[in-house]
C-alpha cells in the first residue's frame, strides 16, 4: 500500500500465502479479505489492523501503524457501496495474533493508538458459510422409508428406479419423471416403482418413462396412485396379491405395439375421476376391477378366472373385452364406442349411449 506522496511502498501480508484477494471500501475503510481463508485487514488511513474472520481471540491487539515517510496525512479512500459478492466480508470484534513484516522482512513499530478523529469502523458479525439446499433423498435405486418429494428428474440406468420400502410413504415426483435411459432386451425388465409388501402408500404428481415395466405393485394394501402420466411401455400396471389399488387422474396409455397396460392378478383395484386406461392389450385376473368416471379402451381387454368388472359413469372404448366364464362384466350410465363383447361370462348393460356388439 502507498500513502500516496510518492515514498517506497510497504508490503503488509494479508495471509502469508499466494491466493486470490477482495479489496473494497465502505465507510472510509478500505477492507482486503482472503476470499478462502480466514484473514483479512482492515486499512483506515496509514493505519491497518488484521482481522480474524471465523474465530475470536481474547486480548485483540491494537491497530499496528504502516511504516511511512510522509509528512503530509494520506487522503481518506473513496466511500462506495460494498459489492454484493463481498457484503458477507466483514470485521470482527477479534484481531489475528500474528505480526505483519514489512518488505524487507523485518518487524514494524510499535502500534500507535489512532487519531481520536479516526473511524475505527463499525464492527460486523463474521461471514457464515452459506447452507446447501437439502438434497433430495431420492435417488436412482433408492430404497424409501419415509416420505419425499422429488426436486428433479431421475435420469436411471439402475433396473429399479424407486423402491417403496415402508408403511405410509408418499412420494411426491412434483411433476418431475422417473426415467430409464439405457437399453433393455430379452429378459430384462427394468422397473420404474416397485411396492411390496407394504401399506399405506402414496405416488403422485409425475411421469414414468423409458422402463419396461412402470408401475410394480405385490403383496400391498391400500395404494394410491394419483395424477401420474404413464406412457409407452411394455407393462403400464403390474398389480399381484393386492388390495385398495387405487387410481385417480392417471393416464396409464401406450401406442398400439402389443404392451399391457394394466395385468391384474388376485387383487382389488380402482379406477376414478378421470383415469384413462388405453393401449394394446388390458387384463383383469382373478380380481376385482372398478372404473368410475373414466375411460377405458383397449384393442383386447380380457376378464378370466373368476373375476368381476364394473364400469360406471365413462367411455368404455375396447374393441374387444372378453369375459370368459364364471367372470361378469357390468357397464352402466356409459357411452359406448361400437366394440364387441365375447366369451359365456356374465355381462349386464344398462343406461348406456352408443352401441356395442355381443357376440
Amino acid at each position: 500500500m502507498t500513502d500516496g506522496t510518492g515514498s517506497p511502498p510497504q508490503s503488509v501480508p494479508v495471509t502469508g500465502h499466494a491466493g486470490e484477494l477482495q479489496a473494497f471500501a465502505q465507510d472510509g475503510l478500505v477492507w482486503v479479505n482472503a476470499p478462502a481463508r480466514p484473514e483479512a485487514v482492515v486499512f483506515s488511513g496509514r493505519v491497518h489492523r488484521p482481522i480474524r474472520k471465523y474465530a475470536a481471540v481474547a486480548g485483540s491487539p491494537e491497530p499496528t501503524a504502516t511504516a511511512t515517510s510522509s509528512q503530509s496525512p494520506s487522503p481518506e479512500p473513496t466511500k462506495s457501496p460494498p459489492p454484493s459478492a463481498q457484503s458477507s466480508v466483514g470485521p470482527t470484534a477479534s484481531a489475528s495474533s500474528s505480526k505483519s513484516t514489512d518488505s524487507s522482512g523485518s518487524e514494524p513499530g510499535s502500534s500507535p493508538t489512532p487519531d481520536p478523529g479516526q473511524s475505527s469502523g463499525p464492527e460486523a458479525p463474521s461471514p457464515s458459510p452459506t447452507a446447501a439446499p437439502p438434497a433430495s433423498p431420492v435417488r436412482c435405486g433408492a430404497t424409501l422409508t419415509e416420505s419425499a418429494t422429488l426436486d428433479h428428474d431421475l435420469d436411471c440406468t439402475t433396473s429399479i428406479g424407486v423402491i417403496i420400502g415402508a408403511n405410509d410413504v408418499t412420494l411426491d415426483l412434483n411433476g418431475h419423471t422417473i426415467r430409464y435411459t439405457s437399453g433393455f432386451a430379452g429378459d430384462e425388465r427394468p422397473i420404474g416403482i416397485r411396492i411390496t409388501g407394504v401399506r399405506g402408500t402414496e405416488i403422485r404428481n409425475g411421469s414414468v418413462r423409458g422402463f419396461r415395466d412402470y408401475i410394480d405393485i405385490r403383496d400391498a394394501q391400500d395404494v394410491l396412485l394419483s395424477g401420474l402420466d404413464l406412457v409407452d411401455f411394455r407393462v403400464g400396471l403390474r398389480i399381484n396379491d393386492s388390495r385398495g389399488v387405487h387410481l385417480e387422474r392417471t393416464q396409464v396409455v401406450n401406442a398400439d405395439n402389443g404392451a399391457v397396460t394394466v395385468d391384474v392378478a388376485n387383487s382389488e383395484i380402482q379406477g376414478t375421476d378421470g383415469t384413462n386406461i388405453a393401449g394394446f392389450q388390458g387384463n383383469c385376473y382373478q380380481s376385482t376391477c372398478t372404473m368410475l368416471d373414466s375411460s377405458i379402451g383397449h384393442r383386447y381387454f380380457y376378464i378370466n378366472n373368476g373375476s368381476t368388472f364394473v364400469f360406471r359413469r365413462g367411455q368404455f372404448l375396447n374393441r374387444l373385452t372378453v369375459v370368459y366364464e364364471g367372470c361378469s362384466l357390468t357397464v352402466t350410465d356409459s357411452r359406448l364406442g361400437s366394440g364387441n363383447l365375447g366369451g359365456t361370462g356374465e355381462r349386464v348393460l344398462e343406461n348406456n349411449t352408443g352401441t356395442i356388439n355381443d357376440n
